[in-house]
């Protein structure tokens, strides 16, 4: 389904291909079963967002343009010919590794590792 509006109470959205026909009262259904109450559920004409898979798709290759365009993968691509980029994965910023750590530091018990303890310990 690709999305045409979203508000409190009015969700409209265009079918993409291959989209179930009963998607409008599916949607319709589990909206009030998660909100408690019933929600006006819309088909429209109008074209919409991209799907959630167009956009993955175009992330994906954004992240490919981009990599390619890199001066160190241009040049391990012109010096290995037939080399291709075959995926691009993105680093854990800092504040996700932050997150983690304190996520393993709650389950080991709380205590952060010996380099990160607070200086008035």
């Amino acid at each position: 389904m690709r999305l045409v509006r979203f508000e409190d109470g009015r969700f409209e959205f265009a079918l993409a291909p291959g989209a179930a026909p009963s998607l409008q009262l599916d949607i319709a259904r589990i909206l009030k079963a998660w909100t408690g109450r019933s929600w006006q559920v819309a088909l429209s004409q109008e074209e919409g967002e991209p799907t959630l898979a167009q956009q993955r798709r175009a992330r994906e290759e954004e992240r490919r343009s981009d990599a390619a365009s890199h001066p160190l993968v241009r040049a391990v691509l012109e010096s290995f010919p037939g080399a291709e980029i075959v995926d691009v994965r993105q680093r854990a910023t800092a504040a996700v590794a932050e997150a983690a750590a304190a996520e393993a530091a709650a389950v080991s018990g709380g205590a952060p590792p010996d380099d990160e303890t607070p200086d008035d310990a």
